[in-house]
């Protein structure tokens, strides 16, 4: 028999020994394999051969040489094939090699480079908000230091009415608009003082 890989070797032996076929054998095309009872195959068969009675670890390394399963109405049966592997072509299975981790390595890679752009995006999302949040703070700040502005300049025209005589004096309104102005605004004061002032002496003239 040419040299072939451990585990197709092995997989040769048992389907040609007999008394393994009531637990695995050859189809009646010779292209594919078949177990009738999963648990009297890993029972008399997987611990013999391989040293373990794990029927998915079976599974996988058919899978890892190119194996696929192929359905079977009958239940509770397993059937597999490779292209390679026929009964009465055993010379085929020369050209059966173990599949590589290529595909779950660069699946591996594909993930981690999404990683790393998700990651990049997340930083640059908080830098947005963190700027964003500065500048509110600082918009509160500038929000704050004009109230104060504008309640100084308040006190300043509350003081001038309380400096009034009597309530009569007649004063210069202040509009929003001039509130707005520091300049307009403490020549208002300023309008509003000298008129107090005048009118404390022509009282005093009185």
């Amino acid at each position: 028999m040419p040299s072939f890989p451990p585990f197709i070797n092995h997989l040769f032996t048992i389907l040609e020994t007999p008394i393994n076929h009531p637990y695995i054998r050859w189809s009646s095309t010779g292209k594919s394999i078949v177990i009738p009872n999963q648990h009297m195959f890993t029972v008399h068969v997987l611990v013999k051969y391989f040293n373990h009675g794990n029927f998915s670890s079976f599974i996988r390394q058919l899978n890892k040489y190119g194996f696929s399963k192929v359905r079977n109405s009958l239940s509770g049966v397993h059937e597999f094939r490779q292209e390679h592997f026929i009964k009465e072509k055993p010379f085929l299975s020369r050209w059966i090699r173990r599949r590589k981790g290529s595909g779950v390595k660069k699946r591996v890679e594909e993930l981690w480079m999404k990683y790393n752009c998700l990651s990049k995006e997340i930083s640059e999302i908080k830098r947005k908000i963190g700027i964003s949040t500065d500048e509110y703070g600082i918009g509160r700040n500038d929000d704050v230091n004009n109230n104060g502005s504008e309640r100084n300049r308040n006190k300043k025209i509350s003081d001038v009415k309380e400096n009034m005589m009597g309530g009569n004096t007649v004063y210069e309104p202040m509009s929003r608009f001039d509130m707005a102005n520091n300049e307009d605004v403490d020549d208002k004061i300023m309008i509003n003082c000298e008129k107090v002032c005048d009118m404390e002496w022509d009282g005093k003239e009185m």
